[in-house]
């Protein structure tokens, strides 16, 4: 399930001078945005490394790329004390894909730490772990095409959340949180240069549904601290549904199919409708304008369609309990393992 992370870790003087030898350098001035090493994208500084307060800041950056990526941080203003940043992803490197749904155990702790010590000839281990700024947890569903999901979840309008609409994926999101769908098979083969891996995935069909969280306050809400904790099964499950269960609102849906009285009907009616309105018209806005231009009086529409709005994302509820049902089939797999 995890995926991506972000770890830094505390190191001495005597670390920082002989990792300074070994790494390439970089001057950084005055930025107030960062491009993060794993994704491309243009971050804030102060969320890259979880900073309480906002101000212009000249440092030099010593990095290196090797399984992980390595950043080594030595600035009064980003840091309190020298730290070394690792980022990457947990199941590419341990298990060799991140393709596939693998559960962790304290040999895979040892291992990542391995990894990690023999790259850049250090010794640290969680006691040197001060915080984790980014976690992203995954289930991949073999099988199932993203379009499926993402033509069942386009018309979802989460509170607080960006929708932004990709050619094989959709990413709902904040500055803290998101939930990403996406073609795990494209994904890879468009970043995979191994021609054998890519033959591998080659006709295979992988949706991965992905809940990314950043800032260390977020993820230490559950009881993420360390290494092992990422590893441990039941608290990526916790995260993982957090995200999930807050975008995709299953719990609501499978209510709605369960109605026995007037009220609830009238709901399954609306619904009904929506379902209706996207597929004549193509989305609740068009519908909203065919009101209007019918001679609806304006008030009544805003009110009808601001109620429909409520209920949109439960317009494709088959698909999405169907969805629902596979990820828990996963983790259930996983959880026997």
């Amino acid at each position: 399930m995890v995926d991506s992370i972000s770890f830094s870790y505390r190191i001495s003087d005597k670390i920082k001078n002989k990792l300074k030898n070994n790494f390439d350098e970089q001057i950084i001035k005055s930025k107030r945005m960062i491009k993060d090493n794993e994704t491309g994208e243009s971050k804030s500084l102060y969320e890259v490394f979880d900073l309480p307060e906002k101000k212009d800041i000249t440092y030099v950056k010593y990095f290196k790329n090797e399984s992980f990526n390595y950043t080594l941080v030595d600035s009064n203003d980003l840091v309190p004390f020298p730290t070394l940043k690792i980022t990457g992803s947990i199941p590419k490197q341990l298990k060799g894909d991140n393709i596939r749904n693998y559960i962790y155990n304290k040999n895979d702790v040892s291992y990542f730490y391995e990894i990690i010590n023999s790259e850049v000839n250090t010794e640290l281990s969680d006691n040197d772990l001060t915080y984790i700024s980014r976690c992203d947890i995954g289930v991949n569903i073999p099988n199932v095409p993203t379009t499926t999901i993402i033509n069942s979840l386009k018309n979802i309008s989460p509170s607080r959340m960006d929708v932004h609409l990709f050619d094989y994926s959709i990413r709902f999101g904040n500055k803290t949180r998101s939930l990403r769908i996406y073609d795990k098979v494209k994904e890879a083969l468009e970043k995979e240069k191994d021609i054998k891996i890519k033959n591998t995935l080659s006709g295979k069909i992988v949706s991965r549904i992905e809940s990314q969280l950043v800032r260390n306050r977020n993820i230490d809400k559950f009881d993420i601290r360390t290494v092992a904790d990422v590893m441990d099964f039941k608290k990526q499950k916790a995260l993982f549904y957090d995200t999930y269960s807050k975008i995709i609102k299953t719990n609501k849906i499978r209510d709605l199919c369960k109605l026995d009285n007037d009220l609830k009907l009238n709901e399954v009616s609306k619904i009904m409708e929506i379902e209706n309105a996207i597929s004549k018209f193509g989305n609740l806005e068009s519908y909203r304008k065919y009101l209007l231009n019918e001679g609806f009086k304006p008030s009544a529409v805003s009110q009808h369609i601001s109620k429909l709005r409520g209920l949109e994302q439960y317009a494709q509820k088959d698909v999405i309990l169907s969805i629902d049902e596979k990820i828990k089939d996963e983790l259930d797999k996983l959880e026997k393992k």
